[in-house]
């Protein structure tokens, strides 16, 4: 499996899955797949230079939370020493989920969703809280990159924030997004105010 990359395409950078490359160290040329990918019928733009005039690899967005099935999972940044660049298998930490079951990179990458993340393209707040309110099973959904909620089988709704439970909503169908911080994450407060959660 190739590695996540901008493709630089008419003036805007593109993120592309970098699937194959061809030739000598200093004439390489790649075939890549603008994201989200498709591996059963792949698109591929051929022998692209790979070189910076075609390429950034240094300066990628940041990740955070992927929406997958019924779960969120907050992607991070695994540092490693190597040769390699952009995302790839080794270096981005997947969560383990004790409720679904985990996707791997392969699973991720080809995603619309994984693209979006990338982007910073998540739902409104408004549509976000409807579709956990009205759920009647567990389920998990990004609000932000940093930002996420759940709502369990109980109907107990919980604030994520990069991965921690940070926060819970006492009465969700009645008050909407309204949550209580424990003191050790009030440092929090104000991040997540400006995301449009409110905190009691």
């Amino acid at each position: 499996m190739g590695c996540v990359v901008l493709h630089k395409l008419k003036g805007s950078l593109e993120p592309c899955l970098i699937d194959q490359i061809q030739g000598l160290n200093t004439d390489q040329q790649a075939y890549i797949q603008l994201l989200p990918a498709n591996f059963d019928k792949p698109i591929y733009i051929k022998d692209v230079p790979l070189t910076n005039e075609f390429f950034e690899i240094h300066r990628l967005p940041p990740l955070g939370y992927v929406d997958y099935g019924d779960a969120s999972f907050y992607l991070s940044r695994r540092p490693l020493r190597g040769t390699k660049q952009g995302f790839t298998r080794g270096n981005i930490n997947i969560p383990q989920s004790p409720h679904t079951r985990t996707p791997d990179y392969n699973n991720l990458v080809i995603r619309k969703e994984f693209l979006d993340m990338l982007k910073d393209r998540y739902e409104s707040l408004e549509k976000t809280w409807e579709k956990i309110s009205k759920s009647n099973e567990p389920l998990m959904r990004a609000v932000t990159k940093i930002l996420a909620v759940s709502i369990d089988d109980l109907e107990s709704v919980t604030l994520f924030n990069r991965g921690m439970k940070v926060g819970v909503c006492n009465n969700p169908r009645k008050l909407g997004p309204v949550f209580t911080l424990p003191k050790k994450f009030q440092y929090l407060k104000e991040e997540i105010v400006e995301s449009g959660i409110r905190i009691a």
